[in-house]
């Protein structure tokens, strides 16, 4: 998975209450349409540091046609907190057709300790599970 730091909505952003992801994307055009491409999208957030408790996140892909205002959800996911363990991944596909600007809402319900999340629009998802414990030489 290639990560472009312009595509990039958090890095590592600590979440325990409901908040926005850091940053927005602005794809430049009031009606981008990513109908086109020759492959899919995808919202990439992986967990950096785990969420602790028994609330759950919602996160959120939301747009806009202002940068900052006006953000309502496109799509969402809600993972329970005790599921964020370091390195999870959770995966929302990019629609087609959005508005101008892109971002991330974290919705906290119930008690969640501080996770620390990344979240970025990809066109390659990695899926792999490495080993355990790779070969060392001794």
């Amino acid at each position: 998975m290639i990560i472009d730091k312009f595509l990039q909505l958090s890095d590592k952003q600590t979440v325990s209450a409901t908040a926005p992801s850091t940053h927005e994307v602005d794809f430049g055009q009031p009606t981008p349409n990513l109908g086109l491409n020759s492959q899919p999208l995808y919202v990439v957030i992986t967990v950096a540091e785990a969420a602790t408790g028994a609330g759950k996140i919602n996160f959120a892909l939301q747009h806009s046609a202002t940068s900052g205002t006006g953000y309502a959800d496109v799509l969402n996911g809600v993972v329970p907190a005790a599921d964020l363990k370091a390195g999870a991944q959770v995966v929302l596909p990019m629609p087609v057709n959005h508005k101008r600007f892109v971002r991330l809402n974290y919705t906290v319900d119930g008690a969640v300790g501080n996770g620390k999340f990344s979240a970025q629009i990809v066109a390659g998802l990695q899926a792999n599970t490495p080993p355990a414990d790779s070969p060392r030489i001794v």
